[in-house]
This record gives C-alpha cells, structure tokens and sequence, in this order.
C-alpha cells in the first residue's frame, strides 16, 4: 500500500473517533465504603466490545481510609468491572446515578448495594456468585469433565440461574428491558461454557460435537443491548464464535491460511443474521483476522469493504486504532529494538545485528506448533550455512528459562542465535511492539535494520529462503 493510500485511508478513520467523541455524557459517582487498612489499588474499566481491550472510565475523587470516591463518566447504562487490590466485581453503572458499595471483605464477595442502580447490581453480585462456582465441580475444572458430568454440570448451573431469576428478578421493579439483559447474561455465560468445552475438546472439528453441545456452535444470543451496555461475556462469546466455532462449520476443502478470513466474511454475510448482528460479526471478523496477521492484501479487502460496507460503524475506531499499530509495522518502517538474555547469561540486543539479514522465529518449549517447525528451519538454515550476512534469532519467551536452557542442551534444535525473555512485559519485549498474540510468530529484518515482513511465513512454507535471497543483489 502506498503512503498517499495509507494517508487517505487512516485519515477517514481518525475522522470516526472524533465525530463520536462529540456526543455528550454524563458524571457519577461510586463510594466504596469500608475500613482500609491501607489504600487500595483502584481500577474502574468497561471493556471495547471488538478489541476486547479494557478501557478505563474513572478516577479517584476522593480517598480515605473509610472511604473511597470514583468520579465516572458515561454517556448510556453499561457494565463495568471494578478491580481493588486484584479482586475483580462486575458492575452494572446509569448515567447521573450515583452508586455506594458497603464492602465486607477485601475479595469484594459480600457487598451491600445502595442507590438507584442497585437492585441491579445486587442481582449481578448473585450471578456472578454462580458464574464463578461453576468453574469448577468437585474440584475439576468444567472444561476437564467428562462429557456426562459437564451435561449435568452445565444443566445445575442453569438450574442455579433460574433460581435466581425467580426470587430476584420476578420481583424486581426494574425495566423489563434491563431484566432480559441482567437474565440474558446467564445465558451468554453457559454458551461460553459451552464454546469453552467444544473448542477443549474438538477444536474446530465442530461438526463433529454430540447432540447435547450443538447449541454451542449455533450463532450467540443476540440483544442490541449487549453491544450498547459493554458486556463483556457477550464480546467473549461473539469472540470464539467468529475466532473457532465458524472456521470449523467450513468445509474443509475450502479452507487455506489466505482465505478463512473471507470465508468466515462469506459466511456471515449469507446468515441469516440481522443487520446488527452482520456489522458486530463482521468487525469481530476483520478484527481477528488483522490482530493474526496484520496489514496484507486479505485483511485489507476485509477492512475496506467493511469501511464501504458500515461507513458510519461504532466499531470503526477499534480497527483504526489497530490498524494505525500495524501500519508502524510496514515493509520499509524501522524495526523495533528488542533484546534478550543468551544461555550464558549475555544480553543480545536485535540492533546489535544491523548489518545482515535477520529472520526471527519466536517460540516456547512448550508450543508444540513452534517446535513442529524445527525440522523445516534446519533445512532452512542449511541453505544459508554459507552465508554470514544471514542471522536466524531465536527468541524464547519461557517463563521457565531452566526448561529452555535444558532443551537447549539435551534436545534436537535448529542452531542459530538463542536469547530468552522471560516475560512478556520486561523491558526490551518485542510482544507488544511488534503485536504478537500469539506463538509461532516470525518476523524478517533487513540489513539497514528494517521491516521486510512483520509478520513472516513459516520455515514450513518453503517460501522464506526465496524471501531472504531478495534481500541479496
């Protein structure tokens, strides 16, 4: 894509954020009452229903160690996620209606609700309750259970909310229309236990699941107010629906790396779907597709024809905020410089590399789809072995560097240069910058210390050996 494209194409984009960004909102306040032994750490988020990224709607007013003021602005009711000290509490939040929470304990399980909203959120703390005991069932975790057990398990869930809904929401003098959203929840949260065990069991084989979990592989429960009010659990599930379960009801003789993408487009757009539905689906689809492989020719035609497609989306800003972070990993940009620790304890650094071709395979001990490319980038490495202008870089990201150095050592692995990051979030990563989301990633870098591809073919493509000798007069 040319820079003048480029341009015109994020400029329409950047327009989005800022028409939307005009619209008014309204302020309110959430005291959280209780005898701190030591201020809290306090984060209020909603979430971005197609990036799934958190999104910070308060500050702190007010703090004392009684007592603790948030000021938050929001322009429409919406769910929200308090987090204190690492406890999490699910909220549901209405313009100029202020909320207090009388706290009991620190894990933020036992809260008094007062104020307009808070029949709702009592209700909520309560699903919430049976959302986190059906995790596990005799001390295993739902998605480990044999397919009987997890039948029962899912039904006394069920059984749980309805309950529920019958001693709280029956009697409540909440909007019927909040009541099908606060109810509809549950529901959303035994399809995403559904999806959970599906894809734990089957992956995308989903033609291939039993009777008792085909409800899992038909399209979400859909309410435009899931969308409006940020639920959260809705994006999940809308998430692995687009991400897993429609992949695998394509037929397999369909499906290569560079089409799935529009196939799943194709898909949607034939569904019998509403509008709504369709443009959600969609950005979660263009959405995915450009998070995996970034700025190509497929992902562009995605991008494009939704932009043509729904010029006036709310969801437009979540794919222009990444595509602006792709378009930093452009053929031609300067590639980011990260650095790791060598097996002997040496800091390597990529810019210290400058000057030869460098082709970066990130992995794990424990990515079997990463080790599976040995074999193929052994051969790969064989047909540079001459060639000290071409550098193969290894970059671990173990946690456990004991288990990499001991694979190092004892294991069949491709030669090359090894440096390990232990974490993620260290200083000198290349996760963030470089957007991975997940391993095997593979990036090739120029010898000025430039992007060619950001986000490389695998050795088993038996294209990156003709990709590197281009780089050669």
């Amino acid at each position: 894509m040319n820079r003048q494209r480029l341009f015109g194409y994020l400029l329409f984009f950047l327009l989005v954020p800022v028409l939307a960004s005009s619209q008014g909102a309204d302020t309110l306040k959430i005291t959280l009452h209780r005898s701190f032994p030591a201020l809290p750490k306090i984060n209020l988020t909603t979430i971005d229903m197609v990036s799934l990224e958190s999104i910070p709607i308060g500050r702190v007013l007010h703090r004392a160690t009684n007592q603790i003021v948030l000021e938050v602005v929001i322009s429409r009711p919406q769910f929200a996620s308090l987090e204190m000290d690492g406890a999490f509490l699910p909220l549901y939040l209405e313009p100029r209606h202020d909320l207090h929470l009388y706290i009991a304990n620190a894990d933020l399980t036992s809260i008094l609700f007062k104020g307009h909203s808070a029949p709702a959120n009592a209700y909520l703390s309560k699903a919430t309750a049976i959302r986190v005991r059906a995790e596990q069932s005799a001390g295993t975790l739902y998605f480990n259970l044999p397919l009987p057990e997890f039948i029962a398990h899912l039904q006394a869930t069920e059984n749980y909310y309805a309950q529920l809904d019958q001693l709280l929401l029956a009697k409540s003098d909440l909007a019927d229309s909040l009541k099908e959203v606060l109810s509809g929840r549950n529901r959303v949260n035994l399809t995403f236990m559904q999806q959970n065990y599906v894809i734990t069991h089957y992956g995308q084989q989903v033609n291939q699941v039993p009777d008792p979990l085909k409800a899992s592989v038909n399209p979400p429960l859909f309410n435009p107010r899931f969308i409006r009010f940020n639920m959260p659990e809705y994006a999940l599930v809308t998430n692995a629906y687009v991400s897993y379960i429609v992949p695998g009801l394509l037929p397999d003789h369909q499906k290569t790396d560079e089409s799935v993408s529009l196939l799943v487009d194709k898909f949607i757009q034939k569904g019998s779907y509403s509008l709504l539905e369709k443009e959600y689906l969609t950005a979660e689809n263009g959405h995915n597709w450009l998070t995996r492989e970034g700025i190509t020719p497929t992902t562009d035609s995605l991008i494009n024809q939704y932009k043509a497609t729904f010029p006036h989306s709310i969801y437009l800003p979540a794919l222009a905020k990444l595509y602006q972070k792709w378009s930093a990993l452009a053929a031609g940009q300067p590639a980011p410089d990260f650095y790791g620790v060598t097996p002997v304890g040496d800091t390597l650094t990529l810019s210290s590399l400058k000057g030869k071709v460098v082709y970066v395979d990130v992995w794990a001990t424990w990515c079997i789809p990463c080790r599976a490319e040995f074999p193929q980038a052994k051969h790969l490495q064989e047909q540079f072995s001459g060639n000290p202008a071409v550098v193969f870089l290894y970059v671990s990201i173990d946690q456990n560097q004991a288990a990499w150095k001991k694979m190092l050592q004892e294991e069949p692995h491709p030669g090359g240069v090894h440096i390990n990051q232990a974490s993620v979030e260290q200083a000198g990563s290349l996760w963030k910058p470089y957007l991975l989301s997940g391993i095997p990633r593979y990036l090739l870098v120029d010898q000025k210390g430039l992007i060619v591809q950001a986000n490389a073919l695998r050795p088993s493509s038996g294209k990156v050996a003709g990709a590197i000798q281009q780089l050669f007069p």
